[in-house]
C-alpha cells in the first residue's frame, strides 16, 4: 500500500498534522521552537487553524492554504486528536 492509496477523511481542524511537525513555510519563516512544534498553530471557534493563513506575512490567504494543503483531509489511522475533537465536538451539539 503506497500514501496515495490510504483512505482521506474530512479535515476537521484538529492540528495533529502541524503537532507533529512543522511545514517547511514555518521552518523557512523561523515560526517553530526547538521541539519542532509550529508556533502559527491557531486554536480558535472550536478548531485549530493555521496562522500563516489567517494572517499571511506575504501573498494572500488562499496562497497559503493551497500552499500548505491546509483543509485537504487525514489520512492518518492513528490520529487521536481527532477523534477527541470529534467527539468533543458531537458533545457539545447534544
Amino acid at each position: 500500500m503506497t500514501p496515495a492509496d490510504l483512505p482521506v477523511r474530512p479535515c476537521i481542524g484538529c492540528g495533529y498534522c502541524c503537532k507533529k511537525a512543522a511545514c517547511s513555510a514555518a521552518w523557512a519563516l523561523n515560526r517553530t521552537n526547538d521541539k519542532n512544534e509550529c508556533l502559527e498553530l491557531v486554536y480558535k471557534d472550536g478548531r485549530y487553524w493555521c496562522g500563516l493563513v489567517l494572517n499571511p506575512p506575504d501573498h494572500d490567504a488562499d496562497w497559503w492554504k493551497n500552499q500548505l494543503h491546509v483543509g485537504a483531509g487525514c489520512c492518518c489511522g492513528l490520529n487521536s486528536d481527532r477523534a477527541r475533537l470529534l467527539e468533543k465536538n458531537n458533545e457539545a451539539s447534544k
